[in-house]
């Protein structure tokens, strides 16, 4: 790929992107903060010890486990097993979530999406508890296709009836920064389920200052990865599957990982969620791309190994 392209073609995507404001990163108030922060920081750092990347918080994903939450509170009784999963209509979490007001993206169509619901009702340390002990929902929670979480605490006489909706979906990949350690946790495609033109499984990054200047040069994809010097206030995270190049903003002062580490700060407004915007482009040419007019092309690419997204059904209850 030539280099002085590649520069060139992100000048023009830099443009298009310091043009757009960047959404706000903070999370919809929480009623129920520190349950809802706790448990996401344990699945995060469980997964970070387990080699895979943290969640981001999306807000649509949080949605739809606080519905599910106050929708099983209001029944006289707690569903026995998987039956907590279903919806007002007996729909499970993946057609709650295909459908209004969720409109979860999939990947080509209804049947191919990447969601998953656990739940569980008693204290944090419980439901979590449970959790690791089930091989169903461990296997969830480190699901490397998963990429974004909600999460909803709703109270009850046993503690909390907690829900945990994880999702990844077509060309969102959310870049975290550990403060602590100075490290971006840098996502990749799993989902292998069907075909498109969204990005497949990553192959190279290239990461960019604020100013637009390359920070590194072209390197195979790795996570995590420690912020180059000069790197400002923002990074840009250029992805390429050899075939289609997303370019993602990092906003280093908010898209903070949610960890046991980290919740202090996050806590105090560092919220991270996942709607940052992105830009899908093709392999850049010596003419660069238009603003607006960003193109893609297609071409000769593996497919990754396809991983199955375990569907948990057995919830957790304390007395």
């Amino acid at each position: 790929m030539n280099r002085l392209a590649v520069s060139i073609a992100f000048v023009v995507l830099f443009a298009v992107l310091s043009a757009v404001p960047l959404p706000s990163r903070v999370s919809p108030a929480h009623a129920q903060t520190d349950p809802v922060l706790d448990v996401i920081a344990r699945i995060n750092a469980y997964r970070v010890e387990q080699g895979l990347q943290p969640l981001a918080i999306n807000a649509r994903l949080e949605a739809m486990a606080r519905d599910q939450a106050e929708y099983i509170a209001s029944l006289p009784d707690i569903p026995d097993g998987g039956d907590i999963h279903l919806g007002r209509r007996r729909e499970d979490a993946r057609q709650r979530a295909a459908a209004a007001p969720y409109l979860w993206e999939t990947y080509g169509n209804s049947k191919q999406i990447s969601v998953s619901e656990i739940a569980g009702v008693g204290t944090v340390n419980s439901v979590f508890t449970f959790w690791m002990g089930s091989t169903l929902h461990r296997n969830t929670i480190i699901n490397p296709a998963y990429r974004e979480i909600g999460v909803s605490a709703v109270k009850h006489p046993f503690g909390y009836i907690i829900m945990a909706v994880l999702g990844g979906r077509p060309d969102e990949l959310p870049v975290l920064l550990d403060p602590g350690t100075n490290r971006l946790y840098i996502p990749n495609e799993y989902y292998a389920r069907g075909s498109g033109n969204w990005l497949h499984q990553v192959k190279t990054i290239r990461l960019f200052g604020e100013d637009g200047r390359p920070l590194t040069g072209e390197r195979a994809w790795t996570s995590p990865l420690n912020v180059p010097p000069g790197a400002g206030d923002q990074v840009f995270v250029l992805f390429d599957d050899g075939n289609t190049q997303l370019l993602r903003v990092v906003d280093l002062a908010h898209d903070i990982a949610i960890l046991p580490d980290t919740l202090a700060m996050v806590a105090a407004g560092a919220t991270a969620t996942s709607q940052p915007a992105t830009v899908v482009a093709s392999a850049p040419s010596a003419t660069p791309t238009q603003p607006g007019q960003v193109a893609q092309v297609t071409a000769s690419t593996p497919i990754p190994t396809p991983t199955t997204a375990p569907r948990p059904t057995a919830t957790a209850t304390a007395t």
